[in-house]
């Protein structure tokens, strides 16, 4: 029965709360799968995820090594765990039913009074609103009311952010990866000259269309949080593309360099 297809329902209904995000396209798969191995230290590959959710053919059921680790993605210690989680506990015995109802109105009733008479003495004080600066954004709260929300939003807006920061640096890293095999191939001196091509054309051409189109995607509409973000992920992908620069040992380059005068001379 743990392995029933309502649980398994359950278990990506859960998965897709937690992710914070629908699963629309295969970059959502590339982030569920990212944000899985930081929560849980495991790795499910992007392609198992799209099988579990039927995004490339109908759903498939998963191994239960991989349902193990997506319950601990939602929080729970493990498959068995999170299925008896989900458990309505035994049914009751049609005899049984009607006292507990006339029971539980009782205690209901009691807990109404109670309720009423400690409400009508507590005093609600009336302030003026306040006004909170958060992440470059106002937001207007008044005393008596329910704050959750507001971190709710916050926290999502900031969890997009670590998803998208985290997807551009290792994009960065991989296209600098490519620069630097072909080091064995060239001269210090040509390898120099291919670098510095290399560093523009990755940070400010390529790195910079995949940091708008992804800022577009987790902020549809939003032109302050869009610009933001983008910034400050740019910043840091060109720090990833500069170590290409720095990586090359200044007195190896002069003195081929100064070899190359000579020879010319």
């Amino acid at each position: 029965m743990i392995y029933s297809k309502e649980h398994i329902d359950l278990l990506k209904r859960a998965i897709i709360e937690c992710f914070g995000r629908t699963l629309d396209s295969p970059t959502d798969y590339d982030m569920l799968s990212a944000d899985i191995r930081e929560c849980t230290g495991e790795t499910i590959s992007s392609a198992t995820l799209k099988r579990l959710f039927g995004y490339l053919k109908p759903s498939t059921a998963p191994r239960p090594s991989t349902l193990s680790v997506l319950a601990r993605y939602v929080g729970y210690t493990g498959w068995s765990d999170f299925c008896q989680a989900q458990q309505t506990g035994p049914s009751e015995s049609p005899d049984s039913i009607p006292g507990r109802k006339i029971m539980g109105i009782g205690v209901i009733l009691v807990l109404g009074i109670v309720m009423f008479f400690v409400e009508s003495k507590r005093e609600v004080p009336i302030t003026a609103p306040q006004i909170l600066h958060t992440h470059d954004t106002v937001y207007i709260e008044h005393a008596v009311e329910i704050k959750d929300t507001t971190v709710h939003i916050l926290t999502d807006e900031h969890r997009r952010y670590e998803l998208a920061l985290r997807y551009c640096i290792g994009t960065a890293k991989r296209q600098c990866d490519s620069v630097r095999a072909r080091r064995s191939q060239m001269d210090i001196l040509a390898y120099k000259n291919y670098v510095d091509s290399a560093y523009f054309a990755i940070a400010f051409d390529y790195m910079d269309k995949v940091i708008k189109r992804r800022m577009q995607e987790d902020f549809p509409g939003d032109s302050l949080l869009i610009m933001r973000y983008g910034n400050e992920i740019f910043a840091q992908c060109r720090e990833v593309c500069v170590e290409l620069m720095r990586e090359i040992p200044i007195d190896e380059l002069t003195s081929a360099a100064r070899s190359e005068q000579n020879a010319q001379q």
